[in-house]
């Protein structure tokens, strides 16, 4: 069994290519969930749903988010009348998840449980596991006011002075008793190359993670998010430059130093800090483009630190 910690874009894709090359029982995500929003009175789970998409084979690649073949009535019809979201598109198919896992929340049941529902009704057989039931929520302060990170990204297309970044209420969340579970069960664990500052380190913040993770005895290894200075997606390279951070392999490697045993970097790097990282230092293609990058990908790392 392996475990990978994950975002909703670079490791979304790397979870792809190990679909494809292992048994999806074999495979445990804990995915970030301080990006999820409440809007309409709906729990949307963005990071959670792009990886429970993305296996059950039905995630829009084209547009990188949401249900592919989707239509968008709802959306249409609720932004005539309220147009409060209408930067934030539900597509119908989409609509239907959100309903679902707000009303079962609103039973009693907690954030796993009620993912582990959704994925078994979408004929997913990995674990698809939240990292904490509890409330934390990623803002982003511009000096004056701070906003939701949905707000921040979508909305404004992170387009906005970044003074800090903050995880609210992280400190009285808990660790989902699943994520503890799968961490002490795995032979190896993957931190996914997704961005570092709003994916990876929500997950590794909650109060005792790092120290779960380096207490497993499974193999730690990291893929770099940073190809030569460029991040795959997202805003990563405006967070870290504005949170005083060099935007490189060399930077996301410090930061999950004291975790890991492996990093994996693209063979085109070439700096030479890296070398000298209390680490293992492996080069391969690291492209998650297509699918056959990512399941070249997938079969590397299965190969030299899984079987």
């Amino acid at each position: 069994m392996l475990t990978v910690l994950s975002g909703g874009t670079g490791s979304r894709k790397l979870i792809d290519g190990l679909a494809k090359v292992i048994p999806q029982r074999e495979i445990n995500v804990i995915v970030n969930t301080a990006d999820d929003i409440e809007i309409y009175g709906l729990h949307i789970s963005p990071d959670v749903d792009s990886v429970m998409y993305t296996l059950a084979g039905i995630f829009d690649e084209e547009r990188g988010w949401g249900i592919k073949n989707d239509t968008f009535n709802f959306h249409e019809m609720i932004t005539k009348i309220v147009p409060t979201y209408s930067w934030f598109h539900i597509g119908d198919k989409d609509l239907a998840i959100h309903v679902l896992r707000t009303n079962l929340l609103k039973s009693g049941m907690k954030l796993t449980e009620v993912t582990k529902f959704l994925c078994e009704k979408l004929n997913i057989d990995c674990k698809i596991i939240p990292m904490t039931n509890d409330k934390v929520t990623t803002y982003i302060f511009d000096g004056i006011k701070k906003r939701h990170f949905q707000e921040f990204w979508v909305l404004h297309r992170g387009n906005m002075p970044i003074k800090s970044v903050i995880f609210e209420n992280i400190e009285n969340a808990n660790i989902s008793n699943e994520a503890i579970e799968a961490i002490l069960k795995s032979k190896l664990i993957i931190i996914g190359p997704s961005n570092p500052i709003t994916s990876i380190n929500p997950i590794l913040s909650l109060p005792k993670m790092r120290n779960i993770i380096i207490s497993s005895e499974a193999k730690k290894i990291a893929v770099s998010p940073i190809v030569k200075g460029s991040p795959f997606s997202g805003p990563a390279a405006k967070l870290m430059e504005s949170l005083g951070l060099e935007v490189s392999a060399y930077q996301v490697a410090k930061l999950y130093e004291d975790i890991i045993d492996v990093f994996i970097v693209d063979e085109k790097e070439d700096d030479e800090r890296l070398e000298k990282l209390n680490m293992e230092l492996v080069k391969t293609n690291i492209s998650l483009k297509t699918q056959e990058d990512r399941i070249r990908l997938a079969k590397f790392i299965i190969e030299h630190y899984y079987k």
